[in-house]
């Protein structure tokens, strides 16, 4: 991982958004970043604790058999989980988890 990319996370964990955002410029710059449509796939980098989801943690105790819902409740969560998965909706952990949809925005923290 990129030492300016390591630098300005951990300012962005410290509180010091501008100097992260001044570093994620520079490292931009460095790797020749250009804007485009990007596909991202489930990750984890711990040492930042930092990472995607392709569901929360809440959908993830219903598929893996949670039962503290009654039958018409259980239906009602698989459904919103088609839901989120057809919308291509994802989460974004960093420090806080954050809900976003296919275009990176945030809908829920």
């Amino acid at each position: 991982m990129s030492e300016v990319l390591l630098s300005a996370a951990k300012h962005m964990m410290w509180g010091g958004y501008d100097k992260f955002w001044d570093e994620l410029d520079k490292w931009a710059t460095e790797i020749g970043l250009t804007r485009d449509v990007i596909t991202v796939k489930q990750f984890s980098l711990p040492e930042l604790y930092m990472e995607i989801k392709n569901l929360p943690d809440f959908y993830e105790a219903v598929l893996n058999g949670a039962d503290d819902f009654d039958e018409e409740e259980h239906e009602a969560l698989l459904e919103d989980i088609q839901q989120w998965r057809n919308d291509g909706d994802f989460v974004f952990v960093w420090g806080n988890e954050l809900w976003m949809n296919q275009a990176g925005e945030i809908e829920s923290t």
